[in-house]
């Protein structure tokens, strides 16, 4: 078996668990685009940038909670019971997510990354789900409510689809 080879079951078997219905999507997409790459099958960048723009879009989120956290702490912002549950439930998950996508990763050379634009494309992919499952890990109910707040907002009124579309553009 390839590194390469690899790294895409590592990518499916992230995705078989992941407790996030999205981000379960972008990962089987991401583990099928490494496999059809690794058969020689020519395929569009279309999907690839799209889970791109997405782990944009959550990363402007993670980056703003280092502003939002202490507010939110000193605020005393209560999160509704439900969000407990869904960190609780989904921790292990995330956890062995996080564990298939840093060893996929280590698959991904920097020669390997070097030789293919593709490849250093999926590796980026791949450090942004990483960072978002770490993120994810380490929060409590009360941030997460906030996290999830941000997001809601920043759908409802474009603000991280421009961020995001403009960081996606300036990195392709």
């Amino acid at each position: 078996m390839t590194n390469l080879q690899l790294a895409s079951r590592l990518i499916k078997k992230a995705s078989d668990i992941q407790p996030c219905p999205v981000c379960k999507a972008d990962l089987k997409i991401l583990s099928e685009f490494v496999e059809k790459k690794i058969q020689g099958k020519h395929q569009s960048l279309k999907r690839l940038k799209k889970i791109d723009y997405v782990n944009e879009i959550t990363s402007l989120a993670i980056s703003s909670m280092s502003i939002v956290a202490p507010l939110v702490r000193m605020t005393g912002i209560k999160a509704p019971e439900l969000y407990e549950k869904i960190l609780s439930d989904n921790f292990e998950a995330n956890r062995q997510v996080k564990a298939f996508l840093v060893r996929a990763r280590r698959e991904f050379s920097t020669d390997l990354i070097a030789q293919d634009r593709d490849y250093a494309t999926v590796a980026w992919i791949i450090d942004s789900f990483i960072k978002a499952t770490s993120f994810k890990l380490g929060l409590d109910p009360q941030l997460f409510y906030a996290y999830d707040k941000i997001i809601r907002f920043g759908y409802k009124t474009h603000l991280l689809e421009i961020m995001a579309r403009i960081i996606t553009g300036m990195k392709g």
